[in-house]
């Protein structure tokens, strides 16, 4: 490994080595390289983005992931600001609406959603209380690439709401279920029926 600029000495110079001089990550993937580790090994949650053109690379659940924690942050936010939530299906996929009324009975919204083509958030306002009633070419505002880029745009957002026209009007409501598809739902019912089951070997009941 190399971990800072040195004089290599020559017995070493024809040796493969791992260079952790500039960036760690790279680093590291040339190490797994050198000990005939499978790249998804350097994959973690902060850098899943730089992976998602890398065949056999498993970076979707590390996207899955982070959309599960955006999605608990942002609507533990909105129960305290009072705005209401609702996390997006399958028609928009990662994303989520979050909307308040003032007293006046206008309607404020923020709806996110992670991008499919450059994985950043992108934002939109206009009015929906469903993420899924807008189409992709609506979220046309940058925010960001981590969870806390996304966080304090929609805090900064809440505050000035909150100063203008205190907090929302009415009973705030949640829908944050996620509804699956014929494949997924095959998934979760082996899962119970594993989870009920007495028997844990490895054999292919009937």
């Amino acid at each position: 490994m190399l971990y800072r600029e040195c004089d290599i000495p020559l017995f070493l110079c024809d040796r493969k080595y791992a260079d952790f001089r500039k960036d760690y990550q790279n680093g590291f993937i040339d190490l797994a390289g050198v000990l005939g580790l499978k790249h998804s090994e350097a994959l973690t949650k902060n850098n899943w983005r730089r992976f998602t053109k890398t065949r056999g690379m498993q970076w979707q659940q590390y996207r899955e992931d982070e959309f599960k924690d955006l999605v608990t942050v942002l609507v533990d936010k909105s129960v305290t600001y009072n705005w209401s939530a609702w996390v997006g299906g399958s028609v928009m996929p990662f994303s989520i609406t979050l909307s308040a009324i003032t007293r006046e009975k206008q309607p404020k919204s923020i709806s996110l959603k992670l991008c499919g083509r450059t994985y950043a958030y992108m934002a939109s306002f206009k009015h929906v209380y469903n993420p899924n009633n807008l189409k992709a070419k609506d979220f046309q505002i940058y925010v960001g690439n981590s969870l806390n880029e996304v966080e304090e745009f929609v805090w900064r957002i809440m505050e000035d709401f909150r100063k203008e026209y205190g907090d929302s009007e009415g009973e705030a409501h949640q829908t944050v279920t996620r509804f699956l598809n014929n494949e997924k739902q095959d998934v979760v019912i082996r899962k119970m029926i594993q989870e009920l089951s007495w028997y844990k070997g490895e054999q292919r009941l009937l």
